[in-house]
Formats: structure tokens, sequence, C-alpha cells
């Protein structure tokens, strides 16, 4: 070659047809029906990645929740009894998941239906509580 290959769109399906025909001429297999393959970037990462602290954080919120506790209290304590440290600074409740060394406070900063007050109406019965779908247990906290 005396050029550099220019990549434009749809350069892999001639690139496959030109391979084909090289490999039909010299009496090698093809592939017929080549299946796509691949993800997105998004979707491997999804796939990959590890749960944050806050989702640890919810999982363990909907672990605690699925007991059906009394009250925000014996939630509370609860997620003490799984390993999770409960504080309380000012109006904020502050959990930390065991193994890391950050809080994440109860105020809507670990999403939707888990702030203190939706977490409070769900012990009291006036709103249902729906689980985020993603609930996997990271087994050791980062370095």
């Amino acid at each position: 070659c005396d050029r550099k290959f220019r990549n434009f769109w749809g350069s892999t399906r001639a690139v496959r047809r030109l391979n084909d025909t090289i490999c039909v001429e010299n009496g090698y297999s093809i592939v017929e029906d080549p299946k796509p393959h691949g993800k997105s970037y998004n979707k491997w990462l999804g796939d990959q990645a590890k749960p944050s602290h806050r989702e640890q954080l919810r999982v363990m919120i909907d672990q605690a929740l699925e007991q059906k506790p009394a009250d925000f209290d014996g939630l509370l304590k609860l997620l003490t009894e799984m390993g999770c440290e409960v504080s309380r600074r000012g109006q904020a409740i502050r959990l930390k998941a065991p193994g890391w060394k950050n809080v994440a406070r109860m105020d809507g900063k670990l999403g939707k239906g888990y702030s203190e007050d939706e977490i409070r109406a769900v012990l009291a019965g006036k709103k249902e509580h729906t689980p985020r779908k993603k609930a996997a247990v990271q087994s050791e906290p980062p370095k």
C-alpha cells in the first residue's frame, strides 16, 4: 500500500467483502451471516462498574425496609445492625456503608424515594417504596 487507510462510513463492510473474496479465491471458509457484536461504552460500563457508595446504601435501605420496621428509629437500628454507621449532624442524618470513609446525607442525596421524609411516609403507610433496579453489593471498598 502506498497510502494510509481512509476509514469511511461502512468501511468495515467493504473490508469484510474484500476479505471474503480473497478467502474464497484461496479456498478458505468465510462467515456467511456475521452477527453484530460489541456494546456501546455506556452499556459496557454499566456491566463492569462496581456499585457506588450511594448504591450500596440504597440497597441496605431497601433490605431494611423489607423487614418492615415499626418506625424510622427502628429502620436506623436495622441499618446499624447491618454495619452501616448512622450519625446525625444538625438536621441531616448521615449514613456510611461498612468500609467506606465518606458519609452520604439522607436528605435527597441518595436519590428519589430515599430522603428522610419519603422513607417516613413509606413507614407511615402513606406512600409505597419501589427499590432501584440495580441491586448488587460490592465485596470490598475502594482503596
